[in-house]
This record gives C-alpha cells, sequence and structure tokens, in this order.
C-alpha cells in the first residue's frame, strides 16, 4: 500500500490590495525589528571587542617584554638547561627553546623572483607551451626545496644551486604552554573554622 501523502497546509494570501498593504507593512515592521535587532547585537559586540581589545594590548606588550628578556636569558643557559642535548626544556609549566622554523627559498642577494623564474627556463629547458593555454608562471618553492636538499649528487639540485638558489632555515625562540592548564583554585569561605 503506497504511503499517503500529506497536504502542504492552506497558504492564506491577502485578497484585495488593502490586505496586501497590510500584510507588507506588518512584514517590513518585523523586517525593522530583525534589522534592529542585529544592528544592537554588533553594536554591543563591537563594544566588547573594544573593552577586550582595551585590556587586551597591555598584557601583549608586557608580554612581548618578557619575552625578549627570557629570549635573551635563554641564549645564555640554554647549554647548561638542557646539557647540549635538546632544544627545548619544560620549566615554570611552560615549554621553553629554541624550534626550527619551515623552511623558506632563499633566492641569490638582488634578484627578483621573476628573474629567477626566466634563470629556470633558461636553464632547465622549459617545454613550449600549447597556444591556447594561459600560464602562470610562479617559483614552487617546496619543489625547489625538496630538489636543493637532495644535495650536488643532483643534477638539478646542482643546477638550482649554480643559479644561486639556497634554503634558508633557522631556529626561532619559543614559548608554549606545557600541558593543559589546571584549573583555578576553588575559594572556599573557612571563616567558622579558624578558632
Amino acid at each position: 500500500m503506497a504511503a499517503a501523502r500529506r497536504k502542504a497546509p492552506t497558504q492564506v494570501a491577502p485578497q484585495t490590495i488593502q490586505e496586501a498593504t497590510a500584510t507588507i507593512d506588518k512584514y517590513m515592521a518585523m523586517q525593522s525589528t530583525v534589522d534592529q535587532l542585529k544592528a544592537d547585537a554588533d553594536a554591543s559586540i563591537q563594544q566588547i571587542e573594544g573593552a577586550r581589545d582595551a585590556m587586551v594590548a597591555p598584557l601583549e606588550q608586557a608580554q612581548k617584554e618578557l619575552f625578549k628578556q627570557l629570549r635573551a636569558w635563554w641564549a645564555v643557559a640554554k647549554d647548561q638547561l638542557t646539557e647540549g642535548k635538546r632544544k627545548s626544556i619544560e620549566l615554570a609549566g611552560a615549554i621553553i627553546g629554541e624550534r626550527t622554523n619551515t623552511p623558506s627559498l632563499k633566492l641569490p642577494k638582488g634578484l627578483k623572483q621573476d628573474d629567477f623564474i626566466e634563470k629556470i627556463r633558461a636553464a632547465l629547458e622549459a617545454a613550449d607551451a600549447a597556444p591556447y593555454i594561459r600560464t602562470k608562471l610562479e617559483l614552487d618553492k617546496q619543489a625547489i626545496i625538496k630538489t636543493l636538499r637532495k644535495g650536488e649528487d643532483d643534477p638539478k639540485a646542482k643546477q638550482l644551486a649554480d643559479l644561486g638558489a639556497g634554503i634558508s632555515q633557522a631556529n626561532q625562540f619559543f614559548i608554549d604552554r606545557a600541558g593543559k592548564r589546571e584549573a583555578d583554585p576553588e575559594l572556599v569561605d573557612v571563616e567558622g573554622d579558624a578558632a
């Protein structure tokens, strides 16, 4: 047996211009209320964000100063703290140390990316492009870095190195929270217990 079909509820529609006008007025009043509620909410959000930013800005500035102080201290103390075996340690609820940043492509000094693209195309004999295909030429920096990492034994790595490409990568100082932050302790009134 086929499932029974449900009928959509009857749609009440204005029958005259006066009814349509009244319905439009009601609709527009609702729209005005919706717009006002959204505007009020946006204004409240902006006010809250402004207050937050005013409180956060001095804290972030103070953090930057402390970061600089700790970075200078780490440069002197790291060998003693890590015994030369690690790049970071856990200290006072934080992990502090150095980590290697993401590798970036280093072009020869004074050479622009477009000029380097032309040098690569000339050196590596770029394939002819079809006349109806538009090609945006840009360096695939990750592919170049990967090839350069193969070393001088790889002919393309040697060609890229001879063109002046190199890998630039440095250690960056960092401070991260170690593990989960413990909840603030609960304050208990002990007035009656002190006797």
